[in-house]
């Protein structure tokens, strides 16, 4: 879910996709929902719009004409090795898939539902690795990002279901979102910024 921390550690210009997205009128959030049925609801007709993995065009879907890119990579407790570990327990959120990680010992996974929830398990040691988006816990005392590349990139962009009322919905989602990033420098988008970057 997009709390206060997470929307903190957001680049600017992840920061403004998000922006632009929850400030949009008229639609109704399904904020947290495990990825596996975000996916059926969404296929099912059920949701019309999804922020999902940038395709090439497909029949029946339609796209914003712009993406963020997130990289996923793996944090763990600073000093500590998981090569002694005979299982490895993977803290993540329940929202995304489990990806492949580099890691030769079985994985046990924990489907969180905050990043604060891993951040709180990870520190107490309930949970050896959590996956969140890179540069998270930039500066943290006690959790630091482990060397390896990251388990997963992707370029998110918001896409819905061809219909007429989708297409007006993405088009005014572009203008806003075009309207931000010419306008990212100004003093009135510099304190909105601001303000993010503070939230502790």
């Amino acid at each position: 879910m997009a709390t206060p921390e997470w929307q903190s550690r957001l680049t600017d210009s992840q920061f403004i996709f998000y922006d632009a997205l929850i400030s949009a009128p008229n639609i109704e959030w399904n904020d947290g929902v495990p990825y596996d049925r975000l996916v059926s609801l969404y296929e099912s007709g059920d949701l019309d719009c999804i922020v999902g993995p940038t395709y090439f065009p497909r029949e029946g879907k339609v796209f914003s004409d712009h993406e963020i890119r997130f990289e996923m990579v793996m944090f763990g407790r600073r000093g500590e090795s998981l090569l002694k570990r005979d299982t490895i327990t993977v803290g993540y959120l329940a929202t995304l898939p489990r990806f492949d990680l580099p890691i030769v010992q079985p994985v046990e996974w924990y489907g969180l539902r905050t990043i604060q929830q891993g951040t709180d398990l990870i520190k107490i040691g309930r949970i050896d690795v959590l996956i969140a988006h890179n540069g998270f816990f930039d500066g943290d005392p006690v959790i630091e990002e482990m060397p390896f590349p990251p388990v997963h990139a992707v370029d998110l962009t918001l896409q819905c279901h061809d219909t007429p009322s989708a297409r007006t919905f993405l088009a005014a989602f572009d203008a806003r979102l075009r309207h931000e990033y010419d306008n990212s420098d100004s003093r009135i988008f510099e304190g909105r910024l601001g303000k993010r970057n503070n939230v502790s």
